[in-house]
């Protein structure tokens, strides 16, 4: 087994296997009221072309994050799916490790574009994303559907995407 090197401090990046599941699904509690289960995460890393990312305070997962390969109108681009950092370790530089991470993967894979679909409510990922050199670029109207059981609830969601720089 590779003897793993710190990415910060005592900080580990680590690929999301099974064993992380439970864990990532635990820290999706801090993150919202619609939270990733660890049956959707076991099911979104099940299929083809999506991987993740989860960092490690020694053994203990404090964020993750999810994207996926995929082609979009004809252009090969990853869709970042979800991230989420533990709120007691927020503001450290993690998040940005983890995207970072996943844009030397996208490279790795010869993908220059990522793309990410952010709630209209969710400022601080919107102002997370434009510091990790994303640009706003659409508005979906009533893209995330709440159903709950007396009713349902629609939220307008922003576009965002990166591109490498070398990218026409």
């Amino acid at each position: 087994m590779p003897v793993l090197k710190p990415v910060k401090g005592h900080f580990f990046v680590k690929w999301l296997s099974a064993k992380f599941y439970d864990a990532a699904s635990q820290l999706e509690c801090y993150s919202c009221e619609w939270f990733f289960t660890e049956g959707r995460i076991r099911r979104l890393m099940e299929r083809r072309r999506c991987d993740g990312l989860v960092l490690t305070d020694i053994k203990k997962p404090v964020a993750y994050v999810l994207f996926r390969r995929h082609l979009h109108g004809g252009q090969k681009m990853v869709h970042l799916i979800n991230l989420v950092v533990h709120p007691d370790y927020r503001r450290q530089g993690l998040g940005t490790i983890l995207v970072s991470q996943a844009k030397a993967r996208m490279r790795h894979h010869g993908f220059s574009k990522m793309i990410a679909s952010v709630r209209e409510s969710n400022i601080a990922m919107h102002l997370f994303l434009q510091k990790n050199g994303f640009v706003a670029t659409n508005v979906l109207k009533d893209f995330y559907v709440d159903e709950y059981p007396d009713c349902v609830e629609r939220e307008t969601a922003y576009g965002f995407l990166y591109r490498e720089r070398n990218d026409e």
